[in-house]
């Protein structure tokens, strides 16, 4: 994974906030990694134009690796 810029890569702001959040419930679906499992993502969204960048953390990002097909 590539890490985050210190650039909005839509507007060009350098003021971003993040936080650290699990999927599960209704956003489950999104990364189904397992029925009672959850995956829990990075969200950094830029202070000025409120584009929103998901990042999966490094142990949800194994269980996406374990239960998702490699793209050839």
């Amino acid at each position: 994974m590539q890490p985050p810029t210190n650039q909005c890569r839509n507007c060009g702001a350098r003021e971003f906030y993040s936080k650290e959040v699990a999927i599960g419930g209704y956003l489950q679906p999104l990364v189904p990694v397992g029925f009672f499992a959850h995956a829990d993502v990075q969200l950094r969204v830029c202070g000025h134009c409120g584009l929103m960048d998901w990042f999966i953390t490094q142990e949800s990002l194994a269980k996406v690796k374990a239960k998702f097909p490699r793209e050839p």
